[in-house]
């Protein structure tokens, strides 16, 4: 009789044992077919918003980790395949005006009045996404814009006011330059978290196309070229950036 027992209940742990054994094949078998999937066609997810340094909202991809951000790109990394990423990023863009240059495409989104552009690389583990980004509506280069547009230089100005305008794009900035003048010039409202009042910072100024300032005062130089950086220094007098204007 015990003998018995013993057999039906070996029986019942050996089915019971077939039955988790082919539950964990059916398990492994339909998460290779989804990994399969998501590695040919990619799986998408819905999106999420990111706000960058400039207090711009970005639309990017879910599960993705920022490992990188500035006032030009934001750098992440998935373990998503780049398939998965493709097809959020293309689902992204489709809010966005496309325009197309000869060495690059960009995208245009008009409400935030800001400008994409991003690549997909792989990696052994992780994958990587760059988006980069900037206000306003790009503009292609010909190759001979693209030689000139290449000359930067950096004057260093002491932050004597910071005032709004009547416009939200832009603000006034009055900057003092050692040992000379003192001007209120206008900036995009992007830089007005970034500047505090008796702060000294270099502005590194970047030229497009041929234009040039007609004369070295601070008003001449903020209409001709353009802002593409600003960093707080500590150095004084003497000892600042004032580098020679494009020419």
């Amino acid at each position: 009789m015990t003998n018995k027992k013993n057999v039906k209940r070996r029986k019942k742990v050996e089915k019971n044992s077939s039955s988790i054994w082919r539950f964990v094949m059916i398990l492994l078998g339909t998460i290779v077919i989804v990994l399969m999937y998501d590695m040919l066609f990619g799986i998408s997810f819905s999106t999420t918003n990111y706000q960058t340094p400039l207090k711009i909202e970005l639309e990017i991809p879910k599960l993705m980790d920022v490992t990188k951000s500035d006032d030009k790109k934001i750098e992440l990394k998935t373990v998503r395949s780049m398939a998965a990423i493709s097809k959020d990023m293309k689902k992204i863009r489709k809010n966005y005006e496309t325009i197309s240059c000869e060495k690059e495409e960009f995208y245009y989104q008009e409400n935030q009045d800001v400008s994409i552009s991003y690549k997909i690389k792989r990696g052994l583990i992780f994958n990587y996404l760059t988006i980069n980004y900037q206000k306003g509506k790009p503009v292609c280069r010909t190759n001979e814009e693209e030689t000139t547009s290449n000359c930067r230089f950096t004057r260093t100005y002491v932050v004597d006011l910071v005032k709004p305008m009547n416009t939200e794009e832009k603000i006034y900035v009055t900057l003092s330059e050692y040992q000379n003048e003192t001007e209120t010039i206008e900036l995009p409202s992007i830089w007005k978290d970034a500047l505090l009042v008796g702060h000294t910072y270099e502005f590194t100024f970047e030229q497009l196309g041929t234009k040039t300032a007609r004369d070295e005062k601070i008003s001449s130089i903020f209409s001709s070229y353009v802002v593409v950086g600003i960093e707080e220094t500590t150095l004084q007098g003497m000892g600042q950036k004032q580098e020679a204007i494009c020419k």
